[in-house]
């Protein structure tokens, strides 16, 4: 998955997302935050480090990517 779905995915549950430093991303939602790289493709352990920190359960990703 590359930053760019994860970022419209998360835009669509309601996440502000903004331009971080360097090549980064910040997803927010209240008191939740997360570090987005902007890579083409996201490491499967940094895309569920990012989905633990916003606190999206991995089964509840899947069901909302299908």
């Amino acid at each position: 998955m590359s930053a760019g779905d994860l970022v419209k995915y998360l835009a669509g549950k309601g996440f502000d997302i903004r331009p971080g430093r360097g090549s980064h991303y910040v997803a927010k939602k209240g008191t939740l935050m997360a570090v987005i790289p902007a890579d083409d493709e996201l490491a499967s352990g940094t895309l569920h480090a990012i989905l633990a920190e916003l606190r999206i359960s991995r089964e509840q990703f899947l069901e909302d990517w299908k």
